[in-house]
């Protein structure tokens, strides 16, 4: 399994990143942790322009002989939120391999009844 989150930079080279280097790689230790229940791994944060993200999620496994793509939820709070630019749709029309779009932990709370 690859972990690999995308640094989305705008295309305006004075505006920051949405995230940080080290939020990005927070998400790449996930490797750590699925290693760690035995399962093989790896991790490594990209960084691509807006533009170019959903293009990045899709280059990489095809690069590495993947079978699937996982996208998990990005919820970002305020304008932020804003600035997805449809990247899941970009990605689900360019790849040719399954991809599998995880719920916000507060949808899949909805769904868990509590016991």
């Amino acid at each position: 399994m690859r972990v690999f989150p995308v640094r989305e930079l705008s295309r305006f080279p004075r505006v920051p990143p949405l995230e940080t280097v080290a939020e990005a790689e927070l998400l790449a230790d996930a490797a750590h942790r699925i290693r760690a229940a035995g399962i093989p791994a790896e991790g490594e944060v990209r960084s691509a322009r807006e533009e170019y993200v959903a293009r990045c999620i899709v280059a990489g496994p095809a690069q590495d002989h993947c079978e699937a793509i996982v996208l998990g939820p990005l919820r970002l709070p305020g304008l932020h939120r804003l600035s997805g630019h449809g990247v899941r749709e970009r990605v689900l029309k360019l790849s040719s391999l399954p991809v599998i779009v995880t719920p916000t932990a507060l949808q899949a709370r909805k769904r868990i009844p509590a016991s």
